[in-house]
């Protein structure tokens, strides 16, 4: 009958590990969640109401990365483009050196060719500027990669560690 106890007791605490696991699972998935879909996602929708504004592009080449440690594009190869633009905004004269909201790396050299020919040094264009943190432009207002696949890759985690996080907590409570 000890023995009995004791594997009832080994299997519940078992259980109660494996759902600990999965709930780890699901906050550190949540955590990153956050971090490359919901934020970004937020600040491209606040974005959309930022005054447009005349600027002056100052530099536009592009840096290639065979690996990065930037938010977005952790351990990802590719191109990031470097601009730096000058605008006025309410008589106040900035710089900025934003392209989009995050920080994405483009794929292909193409890509990048294709997105910084498309900006000549000197010229005047049209940046987006946050009229609570005038500081703070853009020359594009979205976010480079589909958010649509961010939030599909970003929401594995949590969903996986939630599921196990419940079937370990059933699990608890059937064995009896």
């Amino acid at each position: 009958m000890n023995s009995n106890v004791d594997s009832k007791t080994k299997d519940r605490l078992t259980a109660l590990v494996v759902s600990g696991a999965f709930f780890v699972m699901f906050l550190l998935g949540s955590a990153v969640l956050n971090w490359v879909a919901i934020q970004p996602t937020l600040n491209a929708r606040k974005a959309k109401s930022w005054v447009q504004t005349p600027c002056k592009i100052l530099e536009m080449k592009y840096e290639s990365h065979s690996g990065s440690s930037s938010r977005s594009s952790k351990g990802s190869a590719g191109y990031k483009p470097v601009v730096r633009f000058e605008y006025t905004y309410q008589g106040n004269n900035y710089e900025s050196g934003q392209f989009w909201l995050d920080q994405a790396l483009v794929n292909t050299y193409k890509e990048i060719r294709t997105l910084i020919s498309a900006y000549e040094v000197g010229k005047e264009y049209s940046c987006y500027v946050d009229p609570n943190e005038p500081s703070q432009a853009v020359l594009k207002r979205g976010l480079y990669h589909s958010p649509i696949k961010i939030w599909v890759l970003g929401s594995i985690f949590p969903i996986v560690g939630a599921i196990g996080t419940v079937a370990g907590i059933v699990a608890f409570f059937k064995i009896k």
